[in-house]
């Protein structure tokens, strides 16, 4: 989204420096109070308002944007002088490069937005690996930003860790509190968009995945 930023008489956080103290060549830097952010999983989040260093006696309007191909769940919110994103944000790092030019001078800063998949899904599961009928529900998983999980199955309670692909295949082991050493492993994709969020795919028995030995079918909502 292309922001048409604020007169510099109303921008309350451009710094004025003399042209004998600037480090740019252009003679203006724009820069964050950080250079990484991390984000909370399917939470829209904001970064602080952008700092600006300009010659004194420059004026005029500023056009300040992200780089085109920044992923569309990232922009900059020239009212607030921001950068935002919204739940739609990919997982992993986001890499943002934001551009400002005024009177045909330009200047950028690089910042990171780090999304960690973690938070509360609730669900079920069934037995039977053809049907998405739920018979098992009263089944939340809470999903640490570490690789760690805790599990409440309709009362038992559960421990253990997951891992994530690069295209968000998530994979889950976890043991009952009552039964340590028998264990469980979920697998399948983390799917979310504007309107909802969640996990579904298959689970087995014991701590790999073994294709053709699916135990049945399960769906988790995030909460």
């Amino acid at each position: 989204m292309k922001a048409k930023a604020f007169l510099w008489t109303i921008i309350l956080s451009m710094i004025f420096i003399s042209c004998s103290g600037g480090d740019d060549e252009n003679g203006f830097t724009i820069s964050f109070q950080s250079d990484e952010y991390e984000a909370i999983f399917y939470t829209p989040g904001q970064t602080e308002q952008l700092k600006i260093s300009l010659d004194i006696g420059e004026g005029g309007d500023m056009d300040i944007n992200v780089s085109p191909d920044t992923h569309p769940s990232i922009f900059y919110n020239g009212a607030a002088g921001t950068v935002e994103w919204t739940r739609e944000l990919p997982l992993g790092p986001n890499p943002v490069t934001v551009v400002a030019m005024i009177e045909g001078r330009e200047a950028s800063t690089e910042i990171t937005i780090n999304n960690v998949f973690q938070g509360n899904f609730e669900g079920g599961y069934n037995f039977i690996p053809g049907s998405e009928i739920l018979t098992s529900i009263n089944f939340s998983v809470q999903f640490n930003g570490n690789g760690t999980l805790t599990l409440d199955d309709d009362g038992y309670n559960a421990t253990g860790t997951w891992t994530m692909t690069d295209d968000n295949i998530i994979q889950f082991t976890y043991s009952y509190d009552v039964a340590p050493s028998t264990f469980y492993t979920f697998r399948g994709p983390v799917v979310y968009n504007t309107n909802e969020a969640y996990i579904d795919g298959f689970f087995y028995r014991g701590s790999t995945v073994v294709p053709g030995n699916e135990r049945g079918y399960f769906r988790l909502n995030f909460n």
